[in-house]
C-alpha cells in the first residue's frame, strides 16, 4: 500500500487547481432552527427561519447584487460565483439547501469578505448564510442554461489550453530523483453543446525508482472561461491508476482571488496488479492570497492556492496537502508538497500572458 501513497501523492499534486476562502475560526452557534421568532410567511427547508428584515451585508451571485426581495435567478448546473462583503470582520458560514434534500455546506470564514463557487440544481435552492449567530435565507432559482455564445469553446481560461503550448517543469524532493515534466495539449474537439473537450498530458521523463517514464492524462471540458474535469489517469509501466470525477466537477474557475473555494469529488481506482482497489476521493482547494514569486521560467504575480486531498475506503485512508501558485492565462508555475514542481520554461503562451 506504500506504492499507492507514493505514486498517487504526486498525481494529486499535479491535479490540484484553485479556489479560495480565507481561513478562519469556525462560526458561532447558529440560530435555533426551531425558533419561531421573526418567522416569514414562507419558510426555507429544514425548518430554518430568517430574522432580520434588512441584509447587513452585500451579496452578489455572479455579477448580480441580491436586493430586498432576496431572490436571484441563475442557470442550472453551471458554475456560479457567490460573493459576500461586510463592513467589519465577521464570523460566517454558508450552505445550500433544497426541499426534501440534505443541506450542502460550502464553507466557513472569519473575514470581511468571502467567495464561493457552486453549481445549483434545477428549481428552487436556498442559500443559507449565517453571520454572527443570525441566519439569512436567499432564494436561488436555477433555470435552463443561458444560450450565451460567449460560453462556447475555450476563451480566456485561467490556464493556457492551446495546442502550441508546452510547459516544462522540474520535480525535486527528498523521496525523488530529479525529474522533468512536460505539460501540453494533444487534442481539442467540440461536443454537441459547443464546449471544447481537451486532452491534457503531463509526461514525466525520469524520477522515482530510476528512469521510469510515465504520464498523467487529464480529460477536461472547457466552457467559455470555465474548465471542468471529467477524469484523470496515470500510466506507469503498463499499470493504470484512474480517477472518475462527479459530473460538473470544476477544475479551474474562470477567475481567482483571495476568498474563493471549491471541492472536487470522485472515485480513484488503484491497480495493484492482483486487484483493483477503489477509494473515494475529495480534493479541497482555497486561494489564500497573492505573491510575487520567482522560478526558473521568470518572475510572476501569482495566486497562492492551498489544497488538501483525501482518498479513503472502508479499510484505510490517505491524505496529502500542499500549495500551488497560478498565473492568469498561463496556469500553474510552482507546487510545493512532498515534492517541489517548478516551471523551467514555457512555449506558445500569447504575449499578453507573459
Amino acid at each position: 500500500m506504500y506504492k499507492v501513497l507514493l505514486f498517487t501523492a504526486l498525481l494529486f499534486s499535479l491535479l490540484i487547481g484553485s479556489s479560495c476562502t480565507p481561513q478562519g475560526e469556525p462560526p458561532g452557534e447558529q440560530t435555533d432552527p426551531t425558533s419561531t421568532e421573526g418567522t416569514q410567511e414562507s419558510e426555507p427547508p429544514n425548518g430554518t427561519v430568517e430574522i432580520p428584515d434588512v441584509l447587513p451585508f452585500n451579496l452578489y451571485v455572479n455579477d448580480i447584487e441580491v436586493g430586498a426581495d432576496r431572490t436571484v435567478s441563475v442557470p442550472e448546473d453551471q458554475v456560479t460565483m457567490i460573493s459576500i462583503f461586510t463592513n467589519d470582520m465577521i464570523i460566517g458560514s454558508l450552505m445550500v439547501a433544497r426541499d426534501g434534500s440534505d443541506s450542502v455546506p460550502l464553507g466557513e470564514w472569519q473575514s470581511d469578505q468571502a467567495q464561493f463557487i457552486h453549481s445549483f440544481q434545477y428549481g428552487e435552492n436556498h442559500l443559507l448564510i449565517t453571520l454572527d449567530h443570525v441566519l439569512y435565507d436567499i432564494l436561488v432559482v436555477a433555470g435552463a442554461p443561458e444560450p450565451d455564445a460567449g460560453t462556447k469553446g475555450c476563451s480566456d481560461t485561467f490556464m493556457d489550453l492551446s495546442l502550441d503550448t508546452r510547459l516544462v517543469f522540474e520535480e525535486s524532493g527528498d523521496d525523488t530523483a530529479p525529474a522533468r515534466w512536460d505539460h501540453y495539449v494533444t487534442n481539442i474537439s467540440t461536443d454537441s453543446m459547443g464546449n471544447s473537450a481537451v486532452t491534457y498530458i503531463m509526461e514525466r521523463s525520469s524520477g522515482i525508482e530510476g528512469n521510469i517514464s510515465h504520464a498523467v492524462t487529464l480529460d477536461l471540458i472547457c466552457n467559455g472561461e470555465t474548465i471542468y474535469i471529467t477524469g484523470a489517469s496515470e500510466l506507469v509501466e503498463g499499470t493504470v491508476w484512474s480517477t472518475e470525477y462527479d459530473e460538473n466537477t470544476l477544475y479551474l474557475p474562470p477567475g481567482m482571488s483571495p476568498g474563493t473555494t471549491w471541492e472536487r469529488h470522485g472515485n480513484f481506482d488503484a491497480d495493484l496488479g492482483d486487484e483493483v482497489v477503489r477509494y473515494s476521493l475529495v480534493e479541497r482547494l482555497r486561494c489564500t492570497g497573492q505573491d510575487r514569486i520567482s522560478v526558473t521560467a521568470g518572475e510572476f504575480d501569482a495566486y497562492r492556492v492551498d489544497y488538501t486531498t483525501e482518498k479513503y475506503n472502508d479499510e484505510e485512508s490517505f491524505t496529502n496537502s500542499g500549495t500551488s501558485w497560478y498565473v492568469p492565462g498561463l496556469g500553474r508555475v510552482l507546487t510545493e508538497s512532498r515534492a517541489r514542481l517548478e516551471m523551467m520554461t514555457y512555449e506558445g503562451i500569447a504575449p499578453s500572458h507573459q
